[in-house]
């Protein structure tokens, strides 16, 4: 009878399995797994004999980290790191941008190590959500001791005035 199936000591994946819990409200069996990571997690046996969880969350993490590193498709589009990325450069060093001339054309650059994306995320890391690439000194380029990632708020505060922006 599959109810007294013992599958103690089995790993999938990352996931051991600690023995079973009870069955969640749709009466699948629920299994307490140990991943290797070292956190908990309560899954389906559906799920781990079908291969669909292989974790507690943990590889799909690292596996968008490794994408985002890297500037790849994450679920049909590019990672906010390598956007804010592309965006910055774009501003500074295309003339048909439309924000060209409040970024280039006022002399605003980035920095030669971070026309690299794999340099520019080792200097800034991961995007924190809700935050924004922002210049502590709004007169100087973008380089890593001049850049941080700062909520919309702060940027208000740093932004030019409109005495300082150059007329179209």
């Amino acid at each position: 009878m599959a109810g007294k199936l013992d599958l103690t000591g089995m790993v999938f994946g990352r996931l051991t399995i600690l023995g079973k819990v009870e069955s969640n409200s749709q009466g699948k069996s629920l299994w307490h797994c140990k991943c290797s990571c070292g956190k908990l997690a309560n899954v389906r046996i559906d799920r781990l004999t079908s291969g669909r969880t292989k974790s507690c969350g943990c590889l799909r993490l690292e596996m968008l980290d490794e994408k985002r590193k890297h500037g790849q498709a994450i679920d049909g589009k590019r990672s906010r790191e390598y956007e804010t990325w592309a965006s910055m450069k774009n501003r500074c060093l295309n003339p048909n941008h439309p924000k060209f001339r409040l970024y280039g054309k006022r002399g605003i650059t980035v920095c030669e190590r971070w026309l690299n994306f794999e340099n520019f995320f080792a200097d800034m890391g991961i995007k924190p959500t809700g935050l924004t690439l922002e210049r502590v000194d709004n007169n100087k380029s973008y380089y890593p001791e001049n850049c941080m990632w700062a909520s919309w708020r702060q940027q208000r505060k740093n932004q030019r005035r409109p005495h300082d922006v150059e007329p179209r």
